[in-house]
């Protein structure tokens, strides 16, 4: 007997108002629904992605409605979708160069992104790993730095998450600067 082949969807997102202001490991706070949904179905995106479901209909479906408007997003928000179009097959992944362009536009002269979580954007950054990323990320690095507390940590209570992207923006800095 043929098995038949299970669909695989990426999840829809409903947050209830109630359940906000929802803040995220990295420190993103989603204030809105509309927000909360989207930032769920960057990470709903990012599971079926690592996960080769790349392929299937619903998936695609899905990349196409989130990066339709993702630059109407704000900057963490943003960083969300590039997140999402480095783990996408192409032509979503060639979007890539877009995306790195957007946000460091709309990178401040400190290095930050205004409102936006300085560790979203860095964490979208650095998974699009590309050199334009890289060169946005090393901007980045001084106001990260002055951030940071003497006991390595870059909040209070300290947040592991936050702690590995600011490590991880350090160390592609350093790479950076060693080749040159």
């Amino acid at each position: 007997m043929k098995e038949k082949t299970k669909l695989v969807h990426p999840p829809q997102v409903a947050v209830a108002p109630e359940n906000l202001p929802l803040v995220l490991p990295n420190g993103t706070t989603l204030a809105s629904p509309a927000d909360a949904a989207f930032a769920g179905e960057c990470f709903g995106l990012r599971v079926m992605l690592r996960a080769r479901y790349d392929h299937r209909p619903g998936v695609l479906q899905q990349l196409d409605r989130v990066l339709a408007g993702w630059t109407e997003r704000s900057d963490d928000l943003a960083a969300g979708a590039l997140a999402v179009m480095a783990l996408s097959p192409p032509p979503y992944r060639d979007r890539l160069d877009a995306g790195v362009e957007h946000l460091a536009r709309t990178q401040q002269p400190d290095g930050t992104w205004g409102q936006a979580n300085v560790f979203a954007v860095l964490e979208g950054l650095l998974l699009a790993g590309v050199r334009p990323a890289r060169t946005v990320v090393a901007r980045a690095v001084p106001a990260l730095l002055q951030r940071q507390r003497p006991d390595g940590s870059f909040d209070d209570p300290p947040q592991e998450e936050r702690a590995l992207i600011g490590l991880r923006a350090v160390l592609v800095t350093l790479e950076d600067e060693k080749g040159r």
